[in-house]
């Protein structure tokens, strides 16, 4: 008997930065032993007859749309803290899709969002809604949470289902980079990366396109292409040490990733999964070089990555949602 899902969430379409959100929301709707029941909160939930409800990404976003009318004047000039508990209080107290879901013994499990900020506010929304399960893609943000809540916690790191991204173009581009700075979260680490990079771009074929709020970002098929078209993708850590999406999306376009050397949660180690660079890019044209001419050492790369991939699908996470 299949499991009637209620999947709280915006219409992944209308985000401009990410792709993932898209990607878990597709596992789901595929899933042979679901029902999936998509809600945007443009309407009234009448009844709850589900066997579990999950707020995806955007869940948080819905909410702190919300809490930002209630923080308006004369609010505003009040303690933060204390005015994210008097929100999340007033908006459960009469908002009735809330007051629904908090009244609620379904199973509830929460996709977390951005887990490098904010996380008084989760917090609260967390205890209120008695969530059952918290995900996160930021392995550094669990204390945060354990510490703090009577939840499960689970760590499942950014990464991507089976059926959407793959290799589709001819690979012309050396190198390519497309992503946030992100100075403030990231010790301006990218933003120093790209600047190297500039350095050297008449001696190779790059495509570097900086953003510092996703204006440049691409999605679905014309971001798959882009992907594919690159021999070597520059990447980073991301805000609190976490492994972005980009890195598994580009792999599975047989697109590897040359990075400064880091910790990357413990998942990706240098030279076999990513082309290491030195912190302080001194070697960064040679490692470039000896990706691109050496076959032996891209094929190691390009293996490591592949078998990395296959071990962390979406799909090889699904029963941790489901059960």
């Amino acid at each position: 008997m299949k499991k009637k899902i209620l999947l709280i969430t915006k219409d992944p379409n209308l985000y401009r930065q990410g792709n993932y959100y898209k990607e878990w929301i597709d596992v789901l709707s595929s899933h042979n032993d679901i029902e999936l029941v998509r809600y945007d909160f443009s309407s009234k939930i009448e009844n709850l007859s589900f066997d579990k409800i999950i707020f995806c990404h955007s869940y948080f976003d819905i909410v702190y749309e919300r809490i930002r009318l209630i923080r308006r004047f004369p609010f505003r000039y009040l303690p933060t803290k204390f005015l994210e508990t008097l929100s999340i209080k007033l908006l459960f107290t009469f908002d009735k899709n809330f007051k629904l879901f908090k009244k609620s013994e379904i199973e509830k499990v929460f996709f977390s969002k951005n887990d490098y900020k904010n996380f008084n506010l989760k917090i609260l929304i967390s205890k209120a809604l008695r969530f059952n399960k918290i995900i996160t893609h930021t392995k550094n943000a669990i204390p945060y949470f354990k510490n703090e809540i009577d939840s499960n916690v689970i760590w499942i790191p950014f990464t991507i289902s089976k059926l959407n991204f793959k290799k589709t173009k001819r690979k012309v581009i050396d190198v390519g980079f497309r992503g946030n700075f992100n100075d403030k979260y990231n010790n301006g680490i990218r933003r120093n990366f790209f600047n190297e990079l500039i350095k050297i771009k008449e001696e190779f074929n790059f495509d570097l396109i900086p953003n510092n709020n996703g204006e440049n970002f691409i999605h679905g098929t014309e971001y798959v292409d882009w992907l594919s078209s690159c021999k070597l993708i520059a990447n980073t850590e991301s805000a609190f040490g976490t492994v972005g999406p980009k890195f598994f999306e580009s792999i599975a376009c047989n697109t590897m990733n040359i990075c400064p050397t880091g910790e990357y949660e413990n998942i990706l180690e240098p030279d076999k999964h990513y082309v290491s660079v030195k912190t302080d890019f001194s070697n960064l044209k040679y490692k470039i070089e000896l990706f691109l001419n050496n076959k032996k050492y891209r094929s190691y790369i390009q293996n490591n990555s592949k078998i990395l991939l296959q071990n962390n699908y979406i799909e090889n996470y699904i029963e941790k949602i489901l059960n």
